[in-house]
């Protein structure tokens, strides 16, 4: 599934902390066996990599400390998203997951 450029515009402005709530909890499971990678897909438009990442730099606030504008990092992220294949084991749902 290639990404689709318009959520990741959404994802940008997302926060985690007030805006997303939904998104917000599935992505707080993380690293629990409780984390479910392809209803994260769904809900990111085919953008889990994207934002997975984006949820972890704001919520350790990355952005501020390293002082990384969100949205040079998202298109970064975008880059490297769009550069898995479309295959069914080694992709970026699997990247996602095993972050």
């Amino acid at each position: 599934m290639k990404a689709d450029h318009t959520t990741i515009s959404k994802l940008v402005k997302i926060d985690y902390k007030s805006t997303d709530l939904q998104l917000a909890k599935l992505l707080s499971r993380l690293g629990t066996h409780e984390f479910d990678v392809f209803e994260l897909r769904q809900r990111t438009g085919g953008n889990e990599l994207v934002g997975t990442g984006n949820y972890l730099m704001v919520m350790n606030d990355l952005f501020e400390k390293l002082n990384i504008t969100k949205r040079k990092y998202i298109k970064y992220l975008t880059v490297i998203q769009d550069m898995y294949n479309h295959i069914p084991y080694h992709n970026k749902t699997h990247a996602t997951d095993v972050c």
